[in-house]
């Protein structure tokens, strides 16, 4: 019986750190008050990583339905990592500059 128990949470255990390994980290770059790409497609589980390499603060604002993820400030240099769990279209703006605009597509 312990074996069996085991086996399960072992098998459990890879299964999760399988599905984990499969995510992907994408990076979109923020440089001269725009992002690298207008429009990145992932697949669910990934990340997308939002580097500031601009001169300026930014400000991720990601809509998903009626909820806003937001970044807070962004200095440059700073990272900001986005985990995508589900399917959908996600519109994605700087809260500071309104002309950065791009969307996150995960199939």
């Amino acid at each position: 019986m312990m074996r069996k128990i085991a086996f399960l949470l072992i098998s459990a255990t890879l299964g999760s750190l399988a599905a984990h390994a499969a995510s992907e980290l994408h990076v979109v770059d923020q440089s001269k008050l725009q992002f690298s790409v207008t429009e990145i497609r992932i697949k669910k589980g990934d990340t997308v990583r939002f580097m500031n390499s601009d001169r300026p603060a930014h400000n991720i604002l990601v809509k998903e339905g009626t909820t806003v993820l937001n970044s807070g400030l962004q200095q440059p240099g700073e990272p900001f990592d986005v985990p995508f769990n589900t399917e959908g279209t996600y519109p994605v703006r700087c809260g500071i500059h309104p002309k950065m605009h791009m969307t996150v597509v995960v199939e």
